[in-house]
């Protein structure tokens, strides 16, 4: 078992150091065995770090005020990207994303230092956060259901609610809506 130590803790987010990484660990939703469940899913602080590099800080907001605190109430899962897609040297990785969509009440922006301001949610949008399933981590971390690979705004489909455009051509199938 991998040495667990939580450093920090924020609402549904908790800085941990896990076998000597800084990993940001979040409960959210999941899908599996055709039941609902809590899923640990997680962000390692060098991959936040880089955002900060790039000078994205509304995207650093975003993490805190809205991955973190909305995988746990997402509206629907998706399974799988209809598009090819090459990660970790996996051919087949768009067949391992799971796609978790909601329409939140604010959007968030890097106010300043220690501040995260939140304002309007853009007009018909939906934000979508992308995850990969922990395959490549899971004997180093084997807590973590899935990793956060990136988080949008994307245009509202207009047939499902809270979901995006055209997610049927979009997703390989929809595993989960929250009544």
């Amino acid at each position: 078992m991998s040495d667990y130590e939580t450093l920090l803790t924020d609402e549904n987010i908790r800085l941990c150091k896990i076998d000597g990484e800084l990993v940001y660990l979040i409960e959210g939703l999941a899908y599996e065995n055709d039941k609902q469940q809590t899923a640990t899913y997680g962000l390692f602080q060098s991959d936040l770090g880089k955002y900060a590099e790039r000078g994205q800080l509304t995207a650093i907001a975003q993490f805190f005020s809205l991955v973190g605190n909305g995988l746990i109430v997402t509206r629907h899962i998706f399974f799988g990207l209809n598009r090819p897609l090459l990660n970790d040297n996996n051919m087949d990785a768009d067949k391992d994303k799971i796609v978790l969509s909601r329409k939140p009440r604010w959007d968030a922006k890097w106010k300043d230092k220690n501040n995260i301001e939140k304002i309007g949610v853009p007009p018909g949008k939906v934000f979508v956060t992308i995850i990969s399933m922990n395959t490549k981590h899971l004997v180093r971390f084997p807590m973590i259901y899935g990793w956060v690979d990136r988080w949008n705004w994307v245009e509202e489909d207009e047939g499902l609610a809270e979901a995006p455009i055209n997610w049927v051509e979009r997703y390989g199938k929809k595993i989960y809506t929250r009544p």
